[in-house]
């Protein structure tokens, strides 16, 4: 006969495999059920630009350059969401692995869609943990994107990469010397699609922080950050120690 524990492993895993086939079914329902009224939405604008635009008032012009953005700030919002669904619905492979490396890849793709060099990292210290590193890199690449995105434009940016160790976690801490939160939206910092800069003029829908919050929770870590506006931000999180007995790594 079964243990308890034996049941309750497999009805986790039961419940992880339901999960998997809702993030699938939700990830073609933003893919393509609910992007196609916005591909109508932004082709019927531009062709009655096209044939009546010449006729038009600059306030009219101006309200379908409204709804022009409008659909493609949507846009961007159901793409996140659909690498949001893509990223939690593969299963976590946990094996081990060295977040220097893994930072390293991170810092190459923020550098890949920015089309520039990044000159400004500091990475100390950075431990071999048992993780899974796709999801990993991820965490690395939404926190570093930020503190690289969010500088301050007459300033240098700086930013410093180290890691701390308690009995139970790796703790991880990204500091930088950029814009900071103001302390009236820090509760929308790990919000999806909560914003704490103006959307015209920085690209994203706010997803990036909230993935890592349940990547890391994955990992029995959480995230958390200390930040003064105009000085710039410390952003943490924290990664089990113990998950090599719980995964089988050595």
């Amino acid at each position: 006969m079964a243990s308890n524990q034996d049941h309750e492993i497999a009805e986790l895993k039961r419940e992880l495999e339901a999960t998997k086939v809702k993030y699938q079914q939700f990830a073609y329902i933003v893919s393509h059920d609910l992007t196609a009224p916005l591909r109508s939405i932004e082709g019927f604008s531009e062709l009655i630009l096209s044939r009546n635009g010449d006729s038009f008032d600059p306030k009219t012009k101006e309200f379908f350059g409204y709804v022009t953005d409008s659909a493609n700030e949507m846009k961007t919002m159901l793409s996140d969401l659909l690498a949001h669904s893509r990223l939690m619905s593969r299963p976590f492979e946990f094996s081990e692995i060295d977040l220097k490396d893994t930072c390293e890849n991170a810092i190459k793709r923020i550098e890949n869609d920015s089309e520039q060099s990044i000159e400004c990292i500091e990475a100390t210290n950075l431990p071999t943990v048992v993780g899974d590193r796709e999801k990993l890199e991820e965490v690395f690449f939404h926190v570093l994107r930020n503190a690289h995105m969010y500088r301050v434009p007459d300033r240098d940016p700086e930013i410093r990469i180290e890691s701390k160790q308690t009995e139970s976690h790796w703790v991880i801490e990204v500091s930088d010397n950029g814009m900071g939160i103001p302390d009236r939206l820090n509760d929308r910092v790990f919000q999806p699609f909560r914003r704490t800069v103006n959307p015209k003029n920085y690209p994203g829908a706010g997803m990036g922080l909230a993935n890592a919050e349940q990547i890391l929770s994955r990992h029995r870590g959480k995230i958390w950050f200390n930040s003064i506006e105009q000085v710039g931000s410390t952003f943490c999180f924290s990664i089990a120690k113990d998950l090599a007995a719980e995964h089988g790594s050595s």
